[in-house]
Order: C-alpha cells, then sequence, then structure tokens
C-alpha cells in the first residue's frame, strides 16, 4: 500500500517502480525509470489550508494493483477531508500496439485509455490531465528514462539517467568475474609455456639459449 510521509523542504521524495506515497507537506515527489510505466499522481489541499500530493508507478501490466492503490489513496484522502485538486496521468508518448496475451490482448494504448476512465470515475469532478513523458534514449552513451515529478502546485516530466538495478548491478558483477578469470587463464598458459622452453633448454645441459638469434645459422 502507499505510504504515507510529511515532508516539507526543497528536496525531492523519489521511489522507483511499484512505490507509491502520499505526502501530507510541499516536498515534490518524483519516481525514475518510466519506459512504458504509468505515472498517477495528484494535488490536494485539507481543511487548514495545508497542502499535499501523491503519486505511484506501474508497469502496465499491474495496472490492477495501480488501481488498488489509487482507491486506498482516496479513502485516505477522504477521511481527511481533503479537496483533491487535480489528478495528473503521466503516460509515454506512444504506448505502442504490443499485445499482453496475458491481460486478454490488451495493448498498451488500452491500459492507458483504461486507467484514464478509472481516473474520471474514482475521483468525480476533478480534473484529468493527461501528460506524456519521453519513453527512453541513449544520448552520448548513457540511456536515459522517463521521470514524473509532481508537487501540490506542479508536475511535470523530464529525462533522467536510468538507475543501476540490481539485475544490472549482478550482471555487471559477473562479467568482471569472466574477465578475471580470462586474465587468469592467458597468464597460466603464458607462465606455462615460459617454464615449459626453460625445462627443456636446462635438459640439454647448460644455459639454455633465450636469444633465438643467436640461434640462427648465417
Amino acid at each position: 500500500m502507499p505510504k504515507i510521509i510529511r515532508e516539507s523542504n526543497e528536496y525531492e521524495v523519489e521511489f522507483p517502480q511499484k512505490g507509491a506515497i502520499i505526502n501530507f507537506g510541499i516536498s515534490p515527489l518524483s519516481t525514475y525509470n518510466l519506459v512504458n510505466c504509468i505515472a498517477i499522481g495528484g494535488s490536494f489541499k485539507l481543511k487548514n489550508e495545508s497542502v499535499g500530493s501523491f503519486l505511484t508507478h506501474e508497469s502496465p501490466t499491474d495496472y490492477i494493483t495501480l488501481q488498488t492503490k489509487l482507491r486506498y489513496i482516496f479513502d485516505v484522502l477522504n477521511e481527511n477531508s481533503a479537496d483533491i485538486l487535480f489528478v495528473v496521468l503521466f503516460h509515454c508518448e506512444d504506448p505502442g500496439k504490443d499485445k499482453y496475451q496475458d491481460l486478454g490482448g490488451m495493448t498498451r494504448s488500452d491500459i492507458v485509455k483504461t486507467m484514464r476512465v478509472f481516473c474520471e470515475n474514482t475521483f468525480p469532478n476533478v480534473k484529468l490531465i493527461m501528460k506524456t513523458y519521453s519513453n527512453s534514449v541513449f544520448i552520448n552513451g548513457t540511456f536515459l528514462a522517463g521521470k514524473a515529478t509532481i508537487s501540490p502546485t506542479d508536475f511535470y516530466s523530464t529525462l533522467f539517467a536510468n538507475a543501476v538495478t540490481q539485475e544490472t548491478t549482478g550482471r555487471q558483477t559477473w562479467m568482471n568475474l569472466l574477465k578475471m578469470l580470462l586474465v587468469l587463464s592467458v597468464c597460466g598458459v603464458q607462465v606455462y609455456l615460459t617454464t615449459s622452453y626453460f625445462s627443456k633448454g636446462s635438459s640439454k645441459g647448460g644455459k639454455p639459449n633465450i636469444n633465438p638469434f643467436e640461434s640462427q645459422t648465417i
């Protein structure tokens, strides 16, 4: 379920995919690594005139989980007599037409439309804003993904350097290990060949001739 916090400073409160936060404070909320994902957030005001915001981030295939979290957020805000000022649905510029067979053949576009209707029904009489983000690009060798940010008075999307995930870190570790084993193997072969060469020279008596040019006949 969404995490409830009370942060009121100039620093962003960031979180990754599958996260959700309700902030009874003015600190901006942001979620990164948006690649085809859906992030839905909003702003609200309490009776004492204090303001806050909320934000979620889920894969399109987890849209049912996203709906559950948004219902929970609505209930929490309703219990606190909050007036929701606006709701923003962040989605990628080109949702694509790829079909999810485990979702009955729904496409990402279908899921975005489904979530738009869901927000209209769950947050009635609240302004719903559809906001796109750039899906993902490579710039100067750096992978950039979408990032959504929302505060009580503002919202926007940007490109953000892709955070290294645990899977990526593990893959890099294995690659480094394989490289190290390869280097050790090459060194071992070199040591073996050198040892064999000197051993052959010693078995013939005297010092081995390590200068190949001296052994040539003119």
